[in-house]
Parts: structure tokens; C-alpha cells; sequence
């Protein structure tokens, strides 16, 4: 077997003499100033190549948006309002899941908002159930062989707090709808936010004043004192707060309606072939 008589300048493979072109690229031999390959410049550097971001695909967030304008729109209806907290609870958990689809920003306040609305459903379950304690608390004293049953009344210092307790409640709620699509939403649609919030803080406040008195007006029955004031129908008070989830249901609607039509603000841009 003849020795080689030397490598091919492109693929360094040997070959023969009497070889024109390489047997294992084509490369001509023999022929001056032909470069051999060049190695990659990020090879080279020791970089690692990052693929390119892939379009924005917010379905997820889209997904949980639809549950949540649905949820609006049952939350203020008597005895439909649990089918309404069902629903908001799983477009959460899609809203959660896709939080990383429409850039740091938006996940950043998915994040911020779910914390907002689990210290306003604790803050006010805690003054609920603090209403209710005082409402049927009871002291048993004894008088000799008698025991004798007493119903403190509720206070107007008490009312005053708990009705403070569940309106932070209520507030820290609405932060929370206000914040989940806020750098989503145009400028019209923050403006909606912005007013449902409000009116939904006002509306919580004079409805947790009347549950409150509501309240009271029962513990007064057992105590034999009476209310603190006027007695506004918890009921009637409560459908005030379909103003605010109509609002939030027209700026959720607004923000999805605006994705599906391809506009994904805060969403990673796509790099270009070109770059």
C-alpha cells in the first residue's frame, strides 16, 4: 500500500500521488492558497449558542382569562356566587401556569396579585369569623346552685373593627383584579381597572358595614340592647357590587380579546433570521 503523500488542505484527510481532487470532499489538490475549514468564532470563544426565542403562544393566560370574565359576570347573583368563586379559582390556576408567556412583567404581577388576594380572603375570613364569635358568645355564671346565661352585646368599637377588617379584605382583593392584567391592558382598559377598583373598595365598604349591623341586630336580640344604627338590607347593599365586576369584566374581556388578536405586550421578542 503506497504512503500517503500528504492531507487535503480542507477536510486533512490523506491521499495518494496521482490524486487530482480529494476522494472525500472533492477539494482540489495540489492547488496553492486553497483554506483549509474555518472553526467556528463561538467555538472557538467558547460560547454556547442560545436558540431563538419562539413566538408568544399565550394560551394559558387567554384560557384564564375567559374563566375569570364568566366569573364576573355570576359573582354577584345570590346562590349562583359559588359557581363564580369555582370558576375564578381555576382561571387562576391557568393565569398562574401561563404567568411566564407574556414576559417577566406580567409574571412579576400574576405573582404580586395571588399574594394580594390570599391575605385579602384571610383578612377577611379572620374578621368574619370574629363577627360571628361575638355574635353567639355566651358567659355561664353560677349563683349559688343556678347557672346563669349572659349575652355580651356587640360594641360599636367591635362593629367599627370588624367592618375595618373585611373592607382591607375586600380592598386587597380588588388589587388583586387590578394588578393580574394590568401591563396587558391599554390605556382605556387600565382606566376601567382603575374605576372598578375604586367603586369595588366603596361598594365592600358599605356592605361590610351592613353585615356588620346585620349582625349586631341579632346579638341584640339575645343581649336586650339594641343596634347601633340603621339597618341597611345586606342584600340590596350587595347587588351595588355588580357595578365593579361588570367593569372588571369588560377590561378582562378588552385585555383578552386584544390577545387573541396577536397583540402580546411584554412578550419576548422573536429574533430575525437575520440577526
Amino acid at each position: 500500500m503506497a504512503s500517503p503523500l500528504g492531507t487535503c488542505p480542507a477536510c486533512a484527510r490523506p491521499y495518494e500521488a496521482g490524486q487530482t481532487f480529494c476522494a472525500f470532499c472533492g477539494t482540489r489538490l495540489g492547488a496553492p492558497g486553497i483554506p483549509g475549514p474555518f472553526p467556528s468564532p463561538v467555538a472557538t470563544a467558547g460560547w454556547t449558542a442560545r436558540p431563538l426565542p419562539s413566538k408568544a403562544n399565550p394560551k394559558d393566560t387567554i384560557t384564564g382569562l375567559l374563566l375569570l370574565v364568566i366569573a364576573f359576570a355570576l359573582a354577584w347573583i345570590p346562590f349562583v356566587d359559588f359557581v363564580g368563586g369555582i370558576l375564578t379559582l381555576i382561571g387562576l390556576i391557568y393565569l398562574w401556569t401561563g404567568r411566564r408567556e407574556l414576559g417577566p412583567v406580567h409574571a412579576g404581577e400574576v405573582k404580586v396579585g395571588v399574594l394580594l388576594l390570599v391575605c385579602g380572603i384571610v383578612l377577611a375570613f379572620a374578621g368574619a369569623i370574629a363577627l360571628v364569635a361575638a355574635t353567639f358568645s355566651f358567659h355561664i355564671s353560677f349563683n349559688g346552685t343556678q347557672p346563669a346565661v349572659t349575652h355580651p352585646p356587640i360594641t360599636l368599637a367591635l362593629e367599627v373593627v370588624v367592618a375595618v377588617i373585611l373592607t382591607a379584605g375586600a380592598a386587597l382583593a380588588a388589587a388583586c383584579w387590578m394588578r393580574l392584567t394590568y401591563s396587558l391592558a391599554d390605556a382605556t382598559t387600565r382606566n376601567l381597572l382603575w374605576a372598578a377598583g375604586v367603586l369595588d373598595v366603596v361598594f365592600a365598604a358599605l356592605y361590610a358595614v351592613s353585615e356588620v349591623q346585620a349582625f349586631a341586630s341579632v346579638s341584640s336580640v339575645f343581649s336586650g340592647g339594641t343596634t347601633s344604627g340603621p339597618l341597611p338590607n345586606p342584600l340590596l347593599v350587595g347587588l351595588l357590587l355588580a357595578v365593579p365586576d361588570l367593569l372588571f369584566l369588560v377590561a378582562y374581556f378588552q385585555v383578552r380579546k386584544r390577545l387573541l388578536e396577536g397583540d402580546f405586550p411584554g412578550a419576548p421578542a422573536v429574533a430575525s433570521s437575520s440577526q
